[in-house]
């Protein structure tokens, strides 16, 4: 984890250490002002599988599969690639100016979707308003609880973002059961105004914000030159190529390849959202103990090996089975790297950890911008096509490459680990070692105190020796294995002091 004794990076003059509280009521609600903003953000753009099938269906029917699902890669991509911005203004102190017009253009966006009819209208609105609105919130607000905590960051960043799983949960299901009844615009205004509810309520949660210690670069680019950081931001690009493309397909998948029922077929994103709510909470504790990057790239791994498998699933009970489980797994991409990123060989300082997060997930969009549109190449359903074989062998690739790339930061994290782990346990063995030697020094020279030992080393010597004239050879001295001499530490003693100093020091 990241500490105010990181140092900071070359051309950047240390900042006071900026302690995190660790808990209490302040930072806990920020925790649920987050998981708020969550709702909004990811909550509502992992629902966009509803909305794809019903453009694809309804909408747009005569548009590709490819060009629809540009909406939803839009407006994911600008979520997460305004970070790079973000962040840096976060490390600034401008979280609150970045809250209220964020939440403003969601709630602008989702309002005006509701009165959209043409495809570029809804690209408008729903791609590039909702998009830049959630991005402005995403990145500066998983900074925030990251800042707000040290020993229990992973587990208060995996609860403020269950937010969008369960947010993931509720928009998908109000859409189906409302618009066949009242229609697809008013069931986008009553999206919007829970969407306006749920901001208000972070504004409020979300008051106490702290400053920064002083203005920062918007970018670190010495940071691409850092293998751990330059492997791990490559890893969260290939890793989300293939994150997005069950939450944009499952619906279509179910409705062509399974030919389930349209009800049956939403509530499959559902089953997806409500496994990522567990895979936000549960591998967040095991986080505290095996570490956030051991725990990132095991649940990369799953991720692989369930996209492969998604390949051999034909029925409806295999699927909603991979569904559940890739739900779960994929929670772990979303919460934990903002925890990984805190500690010290990615993020030298917490008061940079923004613009790190920004930089981080500035790969990450990449990587959500083009994954659905190329899936959605290898399987048009508008041509009756309902192969998804090439699709998920791309995605089951993509998450294998991302897998391997996590191994150069994951052996860096645990080289520095190991490093700080001897470097605390010397720094013991001196502090034992200097009152055991204090100690002992008391006991050849009666008259000789603790604080004795800062003197210089003839001083020392004169004393033993005098010492040990007047009680005689071995009468209370303290045998020391010194070629037989038998003098209480007279070599020891420089010894002694360099052990205190560098004790000291």
């Amino acid at each position: 984890m990241a500490s105010g004794s990181a140092q900071a990076p070359p051309g950047e003059k240390p900042s006071a250490p900026r302690e995190p509280p660790n808990g209490g009521v302040a930072a806990w609600t920020k925790v649920v002002g987050a998981f708020l903003i969550f709702m909004n953000t990811w909550g509502i753009a992992s629902s966009y599988g509803v909305f794809q099938a019903y453009y694809q269906k309804t909408l747009f029917p005569s548009d590709s599969t490819s060009s629809i699902s540009w909406i939803g890669s839009l407006q994911a991509f600008l979520l997460v690639i305004m970070g790079m911005f973000t962040g840096p203004l976060f490390d600034m102190g401008l979280l609150r100016h970045l809250l209220i017009v964020g939440n403003f253009l969601i709630v602008l966006g989702v309002f005006m979707l509701s009165l959209a009819t043409q495809y570029w209208q809804v690209l408008l609105t729903q791609g590039l308003c909702f998009g830049l609105g959630s991005g402005l919130l995403y990145v500066p607000t998983i900074a925030l609880v990251a800042t707000q905590f040290t020993t229990k960051r992973t587990v208060a960043v995996g609860l403020a973002s269950t937010g969008s799983a369960i947010g993931g949960i509720i928009y998908p299901i109000l859409f189906r059961q409302l618009q066949p009844s009242i229609g697809f615009g008013w069931t986008i205004r009553i999206i919007a105004f829970i969407a306006l509810a749920l901001a208000a309520g972070a504004l409020i949660l979300i008051r106490d914000i702290p400053k920064a210690p002083r203005r920062r670069k918007m970018f670190q680019l010495r940071a691409w030159t850092e293998l751990p950081f330059a492997f791990f931001s490559l890893s969260l690009f290939f890793g989300f190529l293939a994150f997005w493309i069950p939450f944009v397909y499952v619906p279509t998948y179910a409705l062509t390849s399974l030919g389930t029922s349209e009800d049956l077929a939403f509530y499959m994103l559902c089953v997806v959202n409500a496994g990522s709510f567990l895979g936000r909470i549960v591998p967040a504790y095991i986080a505290q103990k095996l570490g956030p990057m051991q725990v990132f790239i095991a649940a990369t791994l799953a991720c692989s090996v369930l996209l492969f498998g998604w390949i051999g699933v034909y029925d409806l009970g295999g699927f909603a089975a991979f569904a559940a489980l890739f739900g779960f797994f994929s929670g772990v991409l979303v919460s934990v790297p903002p925890a990984t990123i805190a500690h010290p060989v990615l993020s030298p300082s917490l008061d940079v950890l923004g613009t790190r997060l920004g930089m981080l997930w500035s790969m990450t969009g990449m990587g959500v911008l083009v994954g659905s549109p190329i899936a959605g190449a290898f399987v048009d359903a508008s041509t009756g096509s309902t192969n998804f074989k090439g699709a998920q062998v791309f995605a089951g690739c993509c998450m294998a490459v991302a897998s391997v790339m996590l191994v150069v930061p994951l052996l860096a994290i645990l080289r520095y680990d190991r490093k700080r782990g001897e470097s605390d346990a010397t720094r013991v063995e001196i502090a034992a070692a200097v009152a055991g030697l204090e100690g002992s020094g008391a006991g050849a020279n009666r008259g000789l105190k603790g604080e004795d030992l800062t003197e210089s080393s003839t001083e020392k010597r004169s004393q033993a020796e005098t010492s040990r004239a007047e009680e005689g050879s071995g009468s209370g001295a303290v045998e020391v294995e010194d070629g037989g001499s038998g003098i209480a530490g007279l070599d020891e003693l420089d010894k002694i002091e360099a052990a205190k100093e560098h004790g000291r020091t």
